[in-house]
């Protein structure tokens, strides 16, 4: 249980530096790669069925980051150089 409440007060921070970096990989022409919004539940941590420990994904939360992945290096790979 500690873990858990540990956990909740580290979300917003995280979700705050997701903001953060998905905006300046906008602004400065990267990709930016949002696992967040296909792994979290409603109270932001990683669904239960995609992890075995509350915390790091097991095979089925990799096979649903592995295609994000996937597409991401595609788009970078694709796009012209970050602007400098």
């Amino acid at each position: 249980m500690e873990r858990a409440l540990h956990l909740r007060r580290v979300v917003p921070a995280a979700a705050v530096g997701a903001l953060w970096l998905a905006s300046y990989a906008a602004a400065n022409g990267h990709v930016y790669l949002d696992y967040f919004s296909a792994t979290a539940d409603g109270a932001g941590l990683l669904r239960t069925e995609l992890n075995d420990d509350g915390l790091h994904p097991n095979a089925r939360g990799y096979a649903v980051m592995a295609p994000l992945a996937e597409k991401a290096i595609a788009d970078a790979l694709r796009s012209a150089a970050p602007k400098r």
